[in-house]
């Protein structure tokens, strides 16, 4: 039941950003219109939030919220749920805090934290503007190619601290990397592992690692030979992870075409 839910939710998002009205996909699926209704407001309110400039008492409202499910999150207990989204299941409940906090950071502030690094105070926006992306990707395609992206970006933000000579939090970035290769390896696993997978996109999501391991590689290697001699151990052994974990994304991919 709990997938068939998933699936029509999936379908009428997908509508929605097609055009289609709010009653018109209610409508569709009149038994599961109730629980539906809420979910889809919050997509249509992700769609407009970059737009939209809250009055300041809901500004302050959602940060409270805000803060006390991070609170929760933070001291690694089952977190409580907030009062006003108790009627929601975890994964949604996620999906309207990110909304909330694009609605409180504001599109200015979500755009400047798109350039920061690690340390640096608007970088937490900038993995929750990532999250909210996950949170409204309905698609194995489309996850993987999120995964395949971050993962640019983590050895971009790696290239940029070691320049500003700031490479203690490399390894951590590292660790970043690799979870999202990881997730699209576990993709692969699992397409494999099905009696008719649909591969068709596989090929141009192979293309596209592959196109990503050779930049990273080289933008590694050049930052390898720009930084002091004391900090390139570091980036040497990041480099090395990264073609490791990329061979191994490719080799997986690669399998997922047998």
């Amino acid at each position: 039941m709990a997938e068939e839910f998933e699936h029509i939710l999936n379908e009428c998002i997908d509508r929605l950003l097609q055009g289609e009205s709010l009653e018109e996909c209610l409508q569709r699926y009149p038994e599961q219109a109730a629980q539906l209704e809420p979910l889809l407001r919050v997509a249509l309110a992700a769609q407009k939030a970059s737009a939209v400039e809250p009055r300041p008492e809901f500004k302050a409202q959602a940060r409270y919220q805000m803060r006390s499910l991070l609170y929760a999150e933070k001291r690694k207990s089952q977190p409580r749920r907030i009062p006003v989204l108790s009627w929601l299941p975890r994964w949604a409940t996620a999906v309207v805090i990110g909304v909330l906090f694009v609605l409180v950071a504001g599109g200015s502030t979500a755009a400047a934290a798109s350039d920061s690094l690690p340390g640096e105070i608007l970088y937490p926006v900038k993995l929750a503007t990532e999250r909210v992306q996950f949170a409204f990707t309905f698609s194995e395609e489309g996850t993987a190619r999120l995964h395949a992206k971050f993962a640019g970006r983590r050895a971009e933000e790696m290239a940029r601290l070691a320049e500003a000579g700031n490479t203690d939090r490399v390894p951590g970035l590292v660790s970043r990397f690799e979870d999202h290769l990881e997730e699209i390896e576990g993709l692969a696993a699992r397409i494999r592992e099905r009696e008719h997978p649909d591969v068709a996109w596989l090929p141009e999501l192979r293309q596209q690692v592959q196109q990503n391991a050779v930049r990273d590689g080289s933008l590694l290697e050049r930052t390898e030979r720009g930084v002091p001699e004391d900090a390139r151990p570091i980036i040497t052994r990041a480099r090395g992870k990264l073609a490791e974990r990329y061979q191994a994304v490719l080799e997986a991919l690669n399998a997922g075409q047998n």
